[in-house]
Parts: structure tokens; C-alpha cells; sequence
């Protein structure tokens, strides 16, 4: 089974009014990790090893922003095989289709 869990950092502090009002969006609505933990929590969380029905995967997907950009970072814990791996990357990167 895969848990997701979302994590957001803000590495530099607003220092101009201008920075404040373009994060705005940030601080008010979710942010991407959240966003994107929830789709994969609904359309994955279930996700299981044939082999290693008992095995837990541990997703983290942190939101941060450095030098202007929005950076969405995944680790995850150690998968039981090859296959499961396979799997918990490709849901990595349609997530980075979908949320761009």
C-alpha cells in the first residue's frame, strides 16, 4: 500500500509587497503538494505489491519555491521490488503531466 503525505516549505521570506501579492495564491488555496497528494491518495492509496501485499510505500511531495519557481519534490521510501518501483514512477510522472 502507498500513504502520500504533503509537505510545503518556503525557503526565502517575502521581502517585497510585490512577492507577498504573487504568493497570495499560495498561502490561500492549497498548495501543489497538497493538491497533487490528494489525487494520487484518491487514485492510488490502495496501490499494492502483488508479491508484498503487506509492504507500505511512504510518498512525501513537497512544494517549495526557490528563485521564483514553484518546485514540487518527491521521495518515497524503499519500494519491495523492481515492478512496484516501476509503478510508484510512472504515477510520478503522470502527476508531473497533470500538474504541470
Amino acid at each position: 500500500m502507498i500513504q502520500f503525505r504533503a509537505i510545503k516549505r518556503s525557503l526565502v521570506p517575502d521581502n517585497t509587497m510585490a512577492d507577498y501579492i504573487h504568493n497570495l495564491p499560495d498561502r490561500y488555496n492549497n498548495s501543489k503538494a497538497e493538491r497533487i497528494a490528494a489525487y494520487l491518495t484518491h487514485q492510488f492509496s490502495n496501490e499494492s505489491c502483488s508479491s508484498h501485499p503487506d509492504h507500505m510505500v511512504e510518498m512525501n511531495i513537497e512544494s517549495r519555491s526557490e528563485d521564483g519557481a514553484g518546485l514540487v519534490l518527491y521521495s518515497y521510501s524503499k519500494p519491495c521490488c523492481d515492478t512496484f518501483t516501476k509503478r510508484i514512477k510512472e504515477m510520478i510522472s503522470k502527476t508531473k503531466e497533470l500538474f504541470p
